[in-house]
């Protein structure tokens, strides 16, 4: 499902917390079905079989992210509110074509086979690197290059070989409909401790604390998601506030919810190899690495 177009939710810090593109793939029996019953994990186990077999996917979706003030006068008030539009497309075993949009701004990711760019299209910027030759390689240079980690998303699923572990409280909670199609949910947490990372090239980043619950609407009969939301009930949002000629930022307690509608999903259709070709617009120009740019490379 940051957005992971864009940059003013990565200024923000709720981009690199949430961005990302938030959908999962479920598959479990409805009440009354004559289905066997399934718990949690063994339906997200499922959805992870079901992604693997793919040989391409296809979908878009709109994203809302939400910030909610929890305590006194803020109290359910809207302290942000951001939206995204997003379309992704995959083939195997590593082309991939990523497009985050929001009123300020796009980010466009592009992986041919060959190289993998990253276009930054306010700042009409771009990046290159060799393609990954697989899907660990892909995740890491959407986290270095892009600022986004596939996080419970179709991404995840298309590039992850196993649930992570900080999954947990998996189970299978309901029946619904959406669009007039049967639908089955799934809710679960996560929790995760504060991680700071070394990059590839030397950068650090810090990974905040997270502890989320989620809830996933499936459909039945594919098994794609039509639905996800994400709620992290213990968050932390910093508000400006006037203190006399002065404007000082305060750090409140505050709720983060972010939905995902999936507007259109297609697995295993024909996708053009020219789908995932990077084009140079015009006056655009490339931005090196700092180790490239030390070596003297023009």
């Amino acid at each position: 499902m940051k957005h992971p177009a864009f940059q003013s939710l990565q200024r923000s810090g709720v981009c690199r917390r949430q961005f990302a593109l938030l959908w999962v793939i479920a598959c479990g029996a409805l009440a009354g079905s004559g289905a066997e019953a399934q718990d949690g994990r063994s339906v997200l186990l499922k959805t992870l079989k079901a992604y693997q077999a793919l040989e391409s996917y296809d979908g878009s979706a709109t994203v809302d992210i939400k910030i909610l003030g929890r305590q006194g006068q803020l109290q359910n008030r809207a302290l942000q509110a951001q939206s995204l539009y997003a379309i992704l497309k995959f083939k195997k075993p590593n082309r991939l074509m990523l497009h985050m949009t929001t009123p300020s701004g796009t980010r466009k990711v592009y992986c041919d086979g060959r190289d993998f760019y990253v276009l930054d299209v306010l700042n009409n910027q771009y990046t290159r690197d060799p393609a990954p030759q697989d899907t660990r390689g892909m995740s890491e240079l959407l986290l270095r290059r892009a600022g986004i980690i596939a996080a419970l998303d179709p991404l995840f699923f298309l590039l992850a070989t196993s649930l992570p572990g900080e999954l947990s409280n998996l189970k299978v909670s309901g029946a619904d409909k959406i669009n007039g199609r049967d639908v089955v949910k799934v809710t679960g947490t996560t929790r995760m401790a504060r991680q700071e990372r070394t990059l590839p090239d030397g950068r650090k980043i810090v990974l905040p604390a997270v502890n989320r619950t989620w809830t996933w609407w499936v459909d039945r009969q594919n098994n794609m998601v039509l639905r996800v939301e994400s709620r992290d009930d213990n968050f932390t949002f910093n508000v400006p506030r006037r203190q006399g000629n002065q404007v000082v930022v305060q750090r409140v307690p505050a709720i983060s919810v972010t939905r995902h509608n999936v507007a259109s999903v297609r697995p295993n259709g024909v996708l053009d190899d020219s789908v995932f070709q990077f084009q140079k617009p015009a006056r655009a120009t490339e931005r090196k690495a700092l180790q490239e740019l030390l070596k003297g490379k023009s």
